[in-house]
């Protein structure tokens, strides 16, 4: 992978998959998977950004790596002064975190949530802020970022197209998925599971695809 240059081609979000397609739902499968290599994902936030890296061989996946950061930042700040010192934080901890700075065929992001449309994350700020740190460590080294939506993972772990709540996806993918995900022992909170579980939904799709 180029870290010449910027490249920003990768802006949509993916398409939804298996479940966009017409017939019955069923659930993820390793013959689904048309993805060959290594991708890193994030569920970014202010607060916890959990990330995983996945390695995805002939079908065979497995969870290399899984963890979530925390930033820490001075106690007394309060409002924006506190939300820009933890993206700020966030940014030196990825830049710094040697993990990330491996050669992958994919980096993808959770797709920030739209203010009005949220009940859970207020106005987006946090995920935005955070996607922003994310966006500044590495596009700028020449490593594009892939935005993946929260609502089209789910639909491709349980079926539904709308109002699936987070802990009926989780529980979904660890019932489908755990038994062929090796590794994913190693992913231990929501965080890591959402990371886990975009990047799942995003090896529905080849390393190289342009998204329309």
């Amino acid at each position: 992978m180029s870290r010449s240059g910027l490249d920003f081609s990768h802006l949509k979000d993916l398409p939804s998959g298996k479940v966009a397609t017409k017939g019955e739902w069923s659930p993820l499968t390793p013959e689904d998977l048309k993805f060959d290599g290594l991708g890193l994902s994030f569920d970014q936030s202010l607060t916890a950004t959990g990330w995983v890296i996945l390695g995805c061989t002939r079908g065979r996946v497995e969870v290399m790596h899984s963890q979530t950061i925390r930033p820490k930042v001075p106690e007394d700040l309060t409002g924006f002064y506190q939300d820009l010192a933890r993206g700020a934080a966030l940014y030196d901890i990825l830049v710094n975190t040697p993990d990330f700075w491996t050669e992958f065929d994919v980096v993808v992001h959770e797709t920030p949530p739209v203010g009005a449309r949220t009940k859970l994350h207020g106005d987006g700020t946090s995920s935005k802020l955070a996607a922003q740190a994310l966006w500044c460590a590495f596009t700028v080294q020449g490593v594009p970022l892939e935005m993946v939506q929260a609502q089209a993972a789910k639909k491709t772990m349980t079926g539904k197209g709308s109002k699936v709540e987070k802990k009926e996806a989780h529980a979904a993918m660890m019932k489908h998925c755990a038994p062929w995900v090796n590794g994913i022992e190693k992913v231990t909170n929501e965080h890591e599971r959402d990371a886990l579980m975009n990047l799942l939904h995003r090896f529905q799709f080849e390393s190289g695809v342009t998204r329309g």
